[in-house]
């Protein structure tokens, strides 16, 4: 699907800036931790928020880190039913904080989610997207 395509590659462009900013030796690590991509998972209906408003229940899965897919799976299925502010953060899964784009409902569609004590560069996080 087109908006989870732009959505990757938005969020493979903010990755690939931030490694160019930090630096080779950190930028070199980056590309060493891949994220994980999961099986899809299967929420709450969403409806993307600009025409021609497609809707869904699926959700790609990626997970970095100490997080497990069957961890990152049980959290995105209970945040996608939130209603949020785009890319305004709000606390997630406990010790977590999150960002979500809402969709035409205003639930999070799509987000990210990284440990509280952890900078933009997280270790561990996860993110979903429509599938």
């Amino acid at each position: 699907m087109k908006q989870s395509r732009t959505i990757a590659f938005i969020f493979t462009v903010a990755v690939c800036a931030a490694a160019a900013f930090v630096g080779p030796e950190t930028s070199s690590a980056l590309g060493r931790a891949a994220a994980k991509v999961c099986p899809m998972v299967t929420g709450v209906k969403w409806t993307l928020p600009t025409a021609p408003y497609t809707t869904g229940t699926k959700y790609d899965l990626q997970v970095h880190g100490k997080v497990t897919c069957r961890q990152g799976a049980a959290y995105a299925k209970s945040l996608v039913q939130r209603h949020v502010q785009t890319d305004k953060p709000f606390d997630g899964p406990k010790g977590w904080t999150c960002k979500a784009e809402a969709s035409k409902s205003g639930r999070a569609y799509a987000g990210t989610c990284q440990p509280k004590r952890e900078s933009f560069l997280a270790s561990d996080y996860f993110a979903w997207t429509v599938g």
